[in-house]
C-alpha cells in the first residue's frame, strides 16, 4: 500500500487542533497536510504543521445550516485527500468523515491516541439523533427541576447563613 499524499485535517473547537497537525506530520512526513479552519483561526499557529490551510464558510455548523455544511463536504471530496482526520470521535465528525469520500479516517481523542473511524452512514446518524434526543431531555428535565421543584428551608444547615 503506498503512503498517503495527501490529508486533510478538519478544525473543531478545542486546544488540540495543532497536537493533530503535530501526529499527522510524525505519521506521514512526507504527505501534503492541509487543514481545514474556521474563520478567525490564526493560521501562524499552523507554521510547520500544515502545508496549506483553508478556512471554511462558518465557525461552526449544525443541522439548520445544511447548505453550508454540504459545501464544506464538496470542499474536502474536491481536494482528493488520501487522509482525512478529525479531532473526537463523536457522531457528527464521524457522520461529515464519512459524507467526505475520504477512504482513511481518522480521529485524535482528547488523551491523544490516533483511531480509526469505521462507523457506517447509518450508525453515525443513529448516533447523532440519539445524542440531540438525549440532549433535549436531560435539558427538559433540569428546566422542570429548577422551575417546578421547591427547595425547602428546614430552619437547621447552611441555607440559614447571614440570619441574625
Amino acid at each position: 500500500m503506498k503512503p498517503p499524499e495527501r490529508i486533510c485535517a478538519f478544525y473543531s473547537r478545542g486546544p488540540h487542533f495543532e497536537r493533530l497537525l503535530g501526529e499527522l506530520r510524525k505519521r506521514y512526513p512526507g504527505a501534503h497536510i492541509t487543514a481545514l479552519i474556521p474563520p478567525g483561526y490564526p493560521s501562524e499557529a499552523l507554521e510547520g504543521l500544515a502545508d496549506e490551510y483553508l478556512v471554511t464558510g462558518n465557525a461552526a455548523y449544525s443541522v439548520r445550516q445544511a447548505r453550508a455544511a454540504w459545501d464544506v463536504i464538496l470542499r474536502i471530496r474536491s481536494g482528493r485527500y488520501d487522509v482525512f482526520a478529525v479531532m473526537f470521535p463523536s457522531a457528527k465528525l464521524g457522520l461529515l468523515a464519512r459524507l467526505s469520500g475520504v477512504p482513511q479516517r481518522y480521529c485524535q481523542t482528547p488523551d491523544g491516541r490516533f483511531l480509526p473511524l469505521r462507523s457506517s452512514l447509518f450508525r453515525s446518524s443513529i448516533q447523532a439523533a440519539d445524542r440531540a434526543i438525549r440532549g433535549r431531555l436531560l435539558y427538559a428535565y433540569i428546566h422542570y427541576v429548577i422551575h417546578h421543584c421547591p427547595v425547602e428551608n428546614s430552619g437547621t444547615g447552611p441555607e440559614t447563613f447571614g440570619s441574625d
